[in-house]
């Protein structure tokens, strides 16, 4: 007898799935390859053959596969794969966190052992350099800025000596 608790859906689902074996299979042979072998000849018995061993194999292992595991594959087989998966990520995202973490805990300790003594030092001439390049950069935000003052009004005179020019044929509707 087969092994393990079987329900009356299992029997039903491999009902199913043979009529659905067989009926791939009975349109292959009996429509798709009388057709094939009026064109083609001896080469499709090779793939009749072919065919048949394939829909053999295929029955014998679901046989195999319900009586080892009856009604497999289960109904929630997406969700079960779907928190395998995310266990997976979460494990190798864990190792990875780990990996970085020893990596710079490395990093940080071979800097502070190549630091020197001197380190004020150090600190205050990058601050002196860096004082330059924070000046230059306010300075063209200024620069930028007072040249789109400067061409907005020089617009604003363009359009006001226009209309001063044109002012007869320019009517003006009050508000």
């Amino acid at each position: 007898m087969l092994q393990g608790q079987h329900q009356h859906s299992d029997f039903i689902a491999v009902i199913l799935v043979y009529g659905i074996i067989f009926s791939e299979y009975y349109a292959f042979v009996f429509i798709f390859l009388p057709a094939f072998l009026n064109k083609h000849g001896h080469v499709s018995y090779l793939i009749g053959i072919e065919f048949t061993i394939i829909f053999i194999f295929l029955n014998f292992s679901y046989i195999m596969i319900q009586y080892v595991k009856p009604g497999y594959p289960p109904k929630d087989l997406a969700k079960h794969y779907h928190e395998k998966t995310l266990e997976d990520i979460k494990q190798r995202t864990k190792k990875m966190t780990e990996k970085i973490n020893k990596h710079r805990q490395r990093r940080m300790q071979n800097n502070i052992e190549f630091h020197d003594e001197n380190d004020d030092e150090i600190v205050i001439k990058q601050f002196y350099n860096m004082v330059p390049a924070i000046l230059f950069k306010y300075y063209n935000q200024f620069h930028t800025a007072l040249n789109v003052r400067i061409q907005n009004y020089q617009e604003h005179i363009i359009v006001k000596n226009a209309i001063n020019a044109y002012q007869e044929w320019i009517i003006i509707v009050p508000g």
